[in-house]
């Protein structure tokens, strides 16, 4: 079993700073890399308060160490400590895995997965936002198109919606009821409250279209560029929309390309 300490030497090092620390990296011991690894998740994490004064050449430094000739244990802490603690854009990782995949690095497979899941933080919490921001779009829409309805006849649109962010890569209609939910939030007034992934959209009583809550349900698939949007605002009034994810280099992410899957 693996067990690393770090002591006051380790702390004098991160506070005597970035050519102290760049020494150690560079150096050829790798349990004093561990270590000091292991302090600068002390000096990293916010809860204790701490800000290094040369925070953004140290991410460098850490991208460098996961793609140095160290071993697969040290080039795992400076990962994590990437992924716990700063955001991309990571671009030594980027140019480490394009060339890992014209042969000219080698990379631990699990190593590469993890690369790769670092990279991605920034375009998952992006597609996410554009998913939720759609939602809120499609509710703004009925609200204007329905406003005029008779609701003696129609029915009320549901003034809340329960929305669910699943596991899964499309928008199938059929299970998605049961589809495993990582996060679920309540949409009123377009502002989202967090909820129990255990909570449903209520079905009943049933107002002429309209159940009392909708339901959404959003998924993306970064290797696909897809994003995937589902929601059922009755009992036959659901659609089913697949999207083309786009990320313009000034950040966030677009929906594009809107394609109708399935209409009840």
């Amino acid at each position: 079993m693996r067990t690393v300490y770090y002591t006051d030497h380790e702390k004098m090092i991160v506070e005597e700073g970035l050519s102290a620390v760049e020494k150690i990296f560079t150096g050829d011991d790798p349990d004093a890399i561990a270590r000091l690894l292991f302090c600068l998740d002390y000096y990293m994490d916010p809860y204790y308060g701490h800000s290094l004064p040369y925070e953004r050449e140290l991410i460098v430094l850490l991208q460098n160490l996961i793609l140095s000739s160290n071993p697969l244990e040290i080039k795992q802490d400076a990962l994590q400590l990437l992924t716990d603690y700063a955001w991309p854009p990571f671009s030594v990782l980027e140019r480490g895995l394009a060339e890992a995949e014209t042969g000219r690095m080698r990379l631990d497979p699990s190593l590469k997965q993890d690369m790769i899941y670092a990279l991605n933080m920034a375009k998952e919490e992006a597609a996410l936002t554009a998913l939720l921001e759609k939602c809120v779009s499609i509710i703004r829409s009925m609200r204007e198109e329905l406003k005029e309805l008779d609701q003696v006849r129609f029915g009320a649109l549901p003034q809340c919606s329960i929305v669910k962010y699943c596991a899964g890569a499309d928008s199938e209609p059929a299970g998605y009821f049961k589809k495993a939910a990582l996060h679920t939030w309540k949409l009123e007034q377009d502002k989202y409250t967090p909820a129990d992934n255990s909570l449903c959209h209520q079905q009943k009583p049933v107002s002429g279209m309209f159940f009392p809550q909708g339901g959404f349900w959003i998924r993306f698939d970064l290797e696909r560029g897809a994003g995937y949007l589902s929601y059922q605002l009755g009992p036959r009034f659901g659609r089913g929309f697949t999207y083309h994810l786009v990320f313009p280099e000034e950040g966030g992410a677009r929906l594009e390309n809107e394609r109708v899957d399935w209409v009840s």
